[in-house]
């Protein structure tokens, strides 16, 4: 009795699932293709009906106006006895050569209204479930009284599989009852597929004959599918197919097999189908999920499943015709699926990855060769998948200063190689070789520290090289594509400019720390410095470049990268020591840089921005020095003379050469200068430093309005 509950709510599910399947299938006929051609066939006899039409209304007798000649009559009456009948008996013999079009010109349109589709198309399905359900209750009860083996159970559930089966077939004879007739060949299938399944779990049936069995079935439905066209049925051919190796309790390999099997005959339905080619990317997706799932439940020797797999669709690809087209989605799919198997069966032997990339770039540049020779479509899908697998072989069978090399060398072979007309195929290759070695560059390890950050002799070290080759291929290719792709070109520009402003940095920092003892608390500051001082002077060049190609990238990047180099020397002005000189140190180098980058841009772009900029720089550049002064004297005063003098300065150069943004300037920094000697100094400093500091505030002040008075009234 158990048994009998177990079998009846598995029937109950899986009839359900297929019930609802049917529904979204047939209400939508999708499986009725002989609906739209019968549709067609319709619409191009309309065209004869109505030029039959035309043709015999001359033929009907017109009564002549009684003030006509008889001669006239008879010449009425003999016309159209000649030949128009001629025409319309052709017609007729015609029309009478197509009896399915004259049978399809008086069947009524088909409703759609909600009676139809529950009538004649839903409740059919219902009632198919409605029988089987009944059928398996029906066994329960009379189980008490009738004693039924397992194999006569499995014997009458066949049989019921194969009466609705033939049943459906007869049907199908008959053009209205079509969809009723693929309902009963669906469910026939639905029948004998659960009967085999049940014979398993009985043990009227061992694993072998299960297979065997639903490998039967599976090619039957195919068939079926084939010859009727019936979407319906080839799902529930599918739904059995998978189930059968898992409900048969086959071993691994059996299984897996199996489903290659059963991949390989949806293949062979497909090219003869072609428009169910979408069959494929179905199959192919639940097929290697479940691959994917056995091989890491078992062990990487599972691969060979996955690869036999990606090779029946490669050969599906050669097998295509050409004026098919080319798969794209199940080609790209099964590239992207044996990718992923790939690198997570191999995950910890990086070796065998880089191997199994190389093996199936050569593979796809095989067939590319002779797609291409035999003017296949899908030759243009292998050259990327060719392009993809070489850059995968390189970052795992390579160590990082290899990779660089070799991502480099690629590229570069890549844009000599290329011809004009085909440039597009492989421009974003070119891109992504030359992206990859440029952050190989960045994260390259010596160990397990980074190059960039390791401490190597001056210029001639391994940094140098790695440096040294993506900048000469970058060269090489901007010679090659210039004349051809500018966006490529001005790109490769911005990288060499990027990687020399980096390797200058890197090399910077290893002479400064030579130069300096690590135990010094301010080594970085000379670093800063010279990294602001450079920052300036590349973003003056990067804005220059930008000026002959008008490329964004570099006016962007020469912009942000002047910003953040004013940044770093704000940052760094704050730095007091006694071991920085006045004057004479690196933070006055990277002002002049930045006054430099300032003027420029100024002059260039006419925004006075800058010029505010370049001001506001010095202020704080004078302010550094005055601090630094204080603390090597011991004063407090000559950080407010130094802000005095220099807005004194500013002001009266503004005044003299009619700057308004000089005059500005001063001004503010005059405002700031007097509420420091009123507020600070006042406050804090000595009687005597408080009378210079008024003194001097004074005197500025009055120059200042005198000479301001002075060249107004003489304007």
């Amino acid at each position: 009795m158990d048994f009998l509950f177990f079998i009846s709510d598995f029937f109950l599910w899986i009839l359900v699932i297929c019930m609802i399947v049917w529904i979204l299938v047939l209400t939508n006929r999708v499986s009725t293709l002989d609906n739209a051609l019968k549709t067609l066939a319709k619409r191009l006899n309309t065209g004869v009906v109505q030029t039959l039409q035309s043709a015999k209304e001359p033929v009907q007798p017109t009564q002549a106006p009684e003030p006509v000649v008889k001669q006239t009559e008879q010449v009425h009456i003999q016309t159209p006895s000649v030949q128009p009948k001629v025409q319309v008996d052709n017609l007729e013999q015609r029309v009478q050569t197509s009896e399915f079009a004259k049978s399809q010109m008086q069947k009524p349109k088909k409703s759609t209204t909600i009676e139809s589709v529950f009538l004649g198309n839903i409740f059919n399905k219902i009632g198919a479930v409605a029988l089987i359900v009944a059928f398996i209750f029906f066994i329960k009860l009379v189980s008490p009284y009738i004693v039924l083996t397992n194999t006569m159970k499995i014997i009458l559930g066949f049989c019921a599989g194969l009466g609705l089966f033939i049943g459906g077939l007869r049907l199908h004879i008959s053009e209205k009852f079509k969809n009723y007739s693929e309902v009963l060949i669906g469910t026939g299938f639905a029948t004998l597929f659960m009967s085999t399944f049940c014979a398993n779990y009985l043990n009227v049936f061992n694993t072998y004959a299960t297979i065997i069995s639903g490998t039967i079935l599976l090619l039957l439905v195919f068939f079926v599918s084939h010859k009727m066209r019936s979407v319906s049925s080839l799902i529930i051919g599918l739904l059995g197919g998978y189930l059968t190796p898992y409900l048969s309790g086959a071993a691994p390999d059996i299984s897996f097999g199996y489903l290659i099997f059963l991949n390989i005959v949806s293949i062979i339905y497909s090219l003869n189908n072609p428009k169910m080619k979408w069959i494929n990317i179905v199959n192919l997706s639940i097929t290697m999920l479940i691959l994917f799932a056995g091989c890491i439940a078992y062990d990487s020797s599972k691969i060979v499943y996955p690869i036999v797999l990606w090779g029946c669709y490669i050969v599906y690809d050669l097998m295509r015709d050409r004026t098919s087209g080319a798969d794209n989605a199940t080609g790209v799919l099964n590239y992207i699926f044996l990718t992923l198997i790939t690198l997570t069966l191999f995950k910890t032997s990086v070796k065998s990855v880089g191997i199994m990339f190389g093996l199936t770039a050569l593979v796809y540049a095989i067939l590319a060769f002779i797609g291409k020779r035999l003017q296949y479509p899908f030759y243009k899908r292998f050259e990327h998948c060719i392009f993809l697998n070489v850059w995968f072989s390189i970052l795992f069978t390579m160590n990082d200063i290899y990779s660089i090399i070799t991502w480099s060398v690629v590229a570069l072979m890549l844009s000599f190689a290329v011809k004009k007309d085909k440039l597009n195929a492989v421009r974003h290759y070119i891109t992504v070789y030359y992206l990859s070695a440029v952050f190989g560059v960045l994260l390259a390890k010596d160990g397990s520290s980074l190059m960039l950050l390791e401490q190597y002799s001056p210029i001639l070290n391994t940094r140098s090289l790695i440096f040294l080759v993506p900048v000469l291929c970058m060269g090489l290719s901007i010679g090659r594509l210039k004349s051809k792709e500018t966006f490529i070109s001005n790109w490769l520009r911005f990288d060499i400019m990027f990687l020399l402003y980096v390797y200058l940095m890197c090399e910077v920092s290893n002479i400064l720390k030579i130069a300096y003892p690590a135990e010094t608390s301010w080594e970085a500051y000379p670093s800063l410095m010279v990294y602001t001082a450079i920052g300036f002077l590349y973003s003056v060049l990067l804005y220059s470049i930008y000026q002959r190609t008008k490329s964004l990238w570099f006016n962007i990047s020469g912009i942000l990268l002047g910003l953040v180099s004013v940044v770093m020397f704000i940052s760094c002005c704050f730095v007091h020591t006694s071991v920085i000189l006045p004057v004479l140190n690196l933070r006055v180098l990277a002002f002049l840089a930045g006054l430099y980058f300032c003027l420029y841009y100024a002059r260039v772009t006419r925004l006075n921005f800058f010029r505010y900029l370049a001001v506001f720089m010095g202020f704080i550049l004078c302010g550094a020095e005055s601090a630094l002064l204080d603390n090597k004297l011991g004063t407090g005063y000559i950080t407010t003379l130094g802000w005095l003098f220099y807005s004194g300065f500013i002001t009266l150069a503004g005044i003299l050469k009619s700057k308004k943004f000089l005059l500005n300037s001063g001004i503010w920094i005059l405002i700031f200068t007097i509420l420091r000697v009123f507020i600070h100094d006042l406050a804090n400093v000595e009687a005597v430093y408080k009378l210079i500091a008024f003194l001097s505030l004074g005197v500025v002040l009055m120059i200042i309005s005198y000479l301001y008075v002075k060249l107004k009234s003489d304007d």
